[in-house]
């Protein structure tokens, strides 16, 4: 059986900015006589954790692409004589 978490207050989600893992992590429902299986809403809680956490170090990668790129003090990568890939090449021969 999943962890109970009846000594915890009740968390919820902000609202005003975009959900994030750790909201998701820190969310308590309070209970009901007649309510969900706790279980099932904590293993459902727990992949949408995992899959934002995912999409979160994502973007924060992607940003850090966009900055680098957009940087001016990064020096530009130098042209090269080799063709880039193996079509190219081909069709100079």
């Amino acid at each position: 059986m999943a962890e109970v978490y009846d000594d915890r207050p009740d968390s919820t989600v902000p609202t005003g900015r975009p959900l994030t893992a750790a909201d998701l992590r820190d969310v308590r429902f309070s209970t009901g006589v007649r309510g969900y299986r706790m279980d099932e809403v904590d293993a459902l809680l727990s992949r949408l954790q995992a899959d934002l956490l995912a999409r979160e170090r994502l973007d924060a990668e992607s940003r850090q692409e966009v900055a680098a790129d957009l940087d001016p003090e990064r020096p530009a990568a130098a042209p090269s004589d080799e063709p880039e890939d193996r079509g190219e090449r081909l069709s100079q021969s």
